[in-house]
């Protein structure tokens, strides 16, 4: 009988642990569903065991072709060598945020931030990772609209530079030129008026 109480007692302390753990895990679906950010989770191999609601629209594809699939598989080649790199340091432990594209359904590219957290079993073996994915391919969109504006001003202001020296050698220019034909018209009334001028001075006639 006291063993029949003690398994009962077994029982119920697993039927409780089991309703916290099913309690646990459905706040935190209820939780990573409704963020505003993607949200995955990858085993050791580097495959998604789970994604978020959030994480399935940025990509376009739904969950049953994203879970069981690597997460390379949503990369083109030059960024699944930079993801393999990733993983290999989610294997040591370091979780430093980093900036990667991944390709959608449609062929588009989509830039991204990952914060990545890894995860270890009880004897440190690495189990895989999960993480938070930020879209920020419309602030890429602004900065890349930026930088052409930047280079357009760029390219305006030396174009007004080259204007300004321009304008400021036509100025000095014109300032010799008039100088000139100053000293010009000065030579040509000496030359040609001063003459008769002093004729008339020596003909003696009245001032009429």
């Amino acid at each position: 009988e006291e063993k029949q109480i003690s398994l009962q007692q077994e029982i119920n302390i697993r039927k409780q642990i089991q309703a916290e753990l099913a309690q646990s895990e459905n706040q935190f679906r209820s939780l990573v569903e409704t963020l505003n950010e993607g949200f995955g989770i990858v085993d050791a191999e580097g495959r998604f065991t789970y994604v978020n609601v959030k994480l399935i629209d940025m990509l376009g594809y739904a969950r049953s072709e994203m879970v069981g699939k690597k997460v390379s598989d949503f990369m083109d080649k030059s960024n699944r060598r930079f993801y393999k790199k990733q993983l290999a340091m989610r294997q040591t432990g370091i979780e430093t945020p980093y900036e990667i594209h991944f390709t959608t359904k449609d062929g588009r590219s989509i830039a991204t931030i990952v914060s990545p957290r890894a995860t270890f079993d009880a004897d440190g073996r690495f189990q895989g990772s999960f993480a938070v994915v930020t879209d920020i391919s419309a602030v890429k969109t602004t900065e890349k609209a930026l930088r052409h504006r930047e280079q357009q001003l760029r390219e305006k202001t030396l174009r007004l530079q080259e204007m300004n020296t321009a304008l400021e050698v036509l100025l000095r220019k014109l300032e010799q030129d008039k100088t000139l034909i100053q000293k010009r018209i000065l030579f040509n009334l000496r030359r040609l008026v001063a003459p008769y001028l002093d004729d008339l001075a020596e003909s003696h006639l009245s001032d009429r």
